[in-house]
């Protein structure tokens, strides 16, 4: 059975396993398929490029949108969308693993178990959703460009990096106050016990 002070983190903890393991997942198919990849994403930058007709792809309902005027330029996007799709794996990673070493942290205090609840909850679910909009980015910029691709996440990823700096910093701040000021009475509200005198 598990010790009662991990439940209220377990959900964190699953979050931060699934975003590592979904990173890893990133990680090997990137590493297997690079060269594939690669050529997805500049046949798709190059269906829209002006005055380019990709053998294959003339009944796709969105070549009418062209974004790129030369081939030099959609192969600088595929480039870019490639360093995307890795910062998503990359950020998936850190991210993952830094949200279950901070979910064990928050087990370990002496935090009321709702306060523990939410910040590993809050923490971990930022650190799952902001990967994938670089992934986003990686798989969208061929097709619409970067400024485009950016716009459609742009709130998704601020949302989610507040979620997780805010969580980080609460943290802090009730840790913080529980060494400096450990017995007064709004210290006692978050924790179960006031640090002793």
């Amino acid at each position: 059975m598990m010790d009662a002070r991990w439940r209220p983190v377990l959900a964190g903890l699953l979050l931060g396993l699934f975003t590592l393991l979904y990173a890893e997942f990133m990680a090997s198919t990137f590493g297997l398929y690079e060269d594939d990849i690669k050529a997805a994403l500049y046949e798709e930058a190059l269906e829209h490029t002006e005055g380019i007709v990709v053998p294959g792809h003339e009944g796709e309902s969105d070549l009418n949108r062209k974004v790129f005027k030369t081939r030099e330029e959609a192969k600088k996007y595929a480039d870019k969308a490639w360093v995307y799709l890795k910062r998503a794996h990359m950020h998936g990673e850190g991210l993952g693993a830094i949200a279950i070493a901070v979910c064990l942290l928050i087990g370990v205090t002496t935090l009321r178990a709702a306060v523990k609840r939410w910040l590993a909850l809050v923490l971990s679910l930022g650190a799952a959703v902001y990967p994938w909009c670089w992934f986003y980015l990686g798989v969208v910029t061929p097709d619409k460009g970067k400024y485009a691709a950016k716009a459609d996440v742009h709130w998704i990823a601020v949302g989610s990096v507040t979620l997780y700096l805010g969580a980080l910093i609460c943290l802090f701040v009730l840790l913080l106050l529980y060494r400096f000021g450990g017995t007064s009475k709004f210290i006692r509200y978050f924790y179960d016990e006031a640090k002793p005198a």
